[in-house]
């Protein structure tokens, strides 16, 4: 929840010593900075993507730059962090023709619905959700990344040659 709630500012010490300070003016972008380096902050490719009333905001990191874990995937539903599988599908499906197969996406991505259209009461935990509409929350998804990649210029990778006599 740190991630996303921006207007508030936190500071995380160990035994006194601050690991981590981030000033609650901070905005999306900001945080994953803070939170996760310049060395992932420089690879960010904006996502902004509004189809009817629904709107995906935030980050997909550079397929190039991608990991091979799963590491970097934080969605937020209406504000709340979620793990669900029609939004990693709708992401990974978009990303499937720029990035290679070895790779996870990572993203960071604020998504908002009507409250009427999830049921948050799944799982005990909250992380899980049903959309009533879960075909067309994949479309947006899938549509919201394959935008920010063309926008971005973003290209498949080259095809890996092997060298002869191998």
């Amino acid at each position: 929840q740190v991630l996303v709630n921006v207007g508030v500012g936190f500071l995380y010490t160990i035994n006194g010593k601050v690991f981590v300070k981030v000033a609650p003016e901070a905005d999306f972008a900001e945080r994953i900075r803070v939170l996760f380096g310049n060395s992932i902050f420089e690879k960010l490719v904006p996502v902004d993507f509004t189809y009817g009333e629904t709107t995906v905001k935030g980050h997909i990191l550079h397929p190039n730059f991608s990991p091979s874990h799963g590491n970097y995937q934080f969605s937020f539903l209406n504000g709340r962090y979620i793990k669900d599988k029609v939004i990693h599908h709708g992401i990974a499906t978009a990303l499937k023709r720029v990035m290679s197969s070895e790779k996870k996406p990572a993203y960071f991505l604020k998504i908002e619905v009507p409250y009427d259209s999830v049921d948050v009461n799944v799982h005990p935990s909250k992380y899980e959700v049903r959309f009533t509409a879960s075909q067309q929350v994949h479309f947006i998804l899938e549509q919201a990344i394959k935008l920010s990649l063309d926008s971005s210029n973003v290209q498949p990778p080259p095809p890996q040659v092997e060298a002869e006599g191998n």
